[in-house]
């Protein structure tokens, strides 16, 4: 049976260390991970449905591709199948779902920024 949790968490974990170059900052990546979970969680039905439907979509293309879910690969495997779905992708529905994911995780930390100021340099893609 498939488990959004399992899959969103590890998604947001590895956004946070790539997007973020926040990988070693335990504290910022454990806020990240349940504003995330709590505002999913809080979305209307029909929202949240197209939410958990581009999720089971990426563990299927992730499966077809490297024969494993997307949490059980190793951490360089899943930075490889992330930077297959940059927005330009060929898969439109899978790289909107990361992209959605990728808001949330941002809208967070620069909630945190703007409270603690705390300074975060993004990764410049290139």
């Amino acid at each position: 049976m498939w488990q959004s949790g399992d899959l969103l968490t590890t998604l947001v974990r590895d956004l946070v260390a790539v997007d973020l170059n926040s990988g070693g900052d335990s504290e910022l990546t454990e806020e990240v991970v349940n504003f995330v979970g709590e505002r999913a969680a809080a979305m209307p039905t029909l929202t949240r449905a197209g939410f958990t439907a581009g999720g089971v979509c990426l563990d299927l293309w992730v499966r077809a591709h490297a024969g494993r879910r997307y949490p059980k690969l190793s951490d360089n495997e899943r930075f490889e199948m992330l930077s297959r779905l940059d927005p330009s992708s060929r898969v439109p529905l899978l790289s909107e779902y990361v992209r959605a994911v990728r808001s949330l995780v941002l809208v967070k930390a620069y909630e945190r920024i703007g409270s603690r100021g705390v300074p975060i340099e993004p990764v410049r893609p290139g």
